[in-house]
């Protein structure tokens, strides 16, 4: 199912229809400057609808009354909460995924959130069955977001701490790539453990579908000299920057 989903979202018409170009495809849940060369292990998903609806049927998802999917007298219908940090900052998102999913026969019923804390709740109990997310990463450190995120909750640990881990994690598999990551000590074999884990996460398990790297936008004038903008927010840079004479 999490497959079908994946390839069945067109996430070009995503860009163009909510963000008006001012964003690129997703391939990684990170920034991909962040993961260095070792961006290549992750690849991105492929839209392929035709594919995802062989996938559903194969699973027994037969094209039902009104196009939606059945099997076993059960309707295709999932809930697909909008979204963190807040249902406005996605903008047209739901509607275009749920248009590009009830093409392949899955009924998508839309939550809207009005904050982080009403998401948390419904997350905590599993109410809903798609998470619409807007992350950031606001660390240097590539492992940040898919070891906060996914690795397997703690026994008996914060129930807060364990949210995502509770509905997401995808096992011990994903673990180890995490562990590799928090002990390597070279820039490079942080980023391809990291690289490895966000691979299960999005080429494997589809547990995470990524759809697209919003842009950060600066407004500079042409006296300023030598700005480079930095994939984590909160690394910006300002030291090396000058201004024309």
């Amino acid at each position: 199912m999490r497959e079908a989903i994946s390839i069945a979202i067109n996430r070009d018409q995503v860009i163009d229809s909510a963000w008006q170009g001012n964003a690129e495809p997703g391939i990684t849940m990170i920034p991909p400057a962040i993961l260095g060369d070792s961006v290549e292990i992750v690849e991105a998903p492929q839209y392929d609808p035709d594919a995802a609806r062989q996938i559903l049927e194969d699973a027994g998802w037969i094209e039902g009354e009104g196009g939606l999917r059945e099997r076993n007298g059960r309707q295709l219908n999932l809930v697909l909460i909008n979204g963190f940090g807040t249902a406005a900052d996605h903008g047209s998102v739901p509607e275009l995924l749920q248009a590009q999913l009830e093409e392949i026969g899955i009924g998508i019923e839309i939550v809207q959130t009005p904050d982080t804390a009403t998401y948390g709740q419904r997350l905590s109990v599993g109410e809903g069955d798609l998470w619409l997310e807007a992350g950031t990463q606001n660390d240097g450190n590539p492992c940040f977001l898919p070891d906060l995120l996914f690795a397997s909750p703690v026994p008996g640990g914060d129930a807060e701490s364990n949210m995502y881990g509770n509905a997401f994690a995808p096992g011990a598999k994903f673990d180890a790539a995490i562990k590799q990551c928090r002990e390597s000590t070279s820039v490079e074999d942080v980023q391809k453990a990291a690289a490895g884990a966000m691979k299960l996460l999005i080429d494997d398990e589809f547990v995470v579908i990524p759809l697209a790297g919003t842009f950060r936008l600066f407004g500079l004038s042409n006296k300023v000299l030598d700005f480079v903008a930095h994939p984590a927010g909160v690394h910006q840079r300002w030291d090396s920057v000058r201004l024309a004479k």
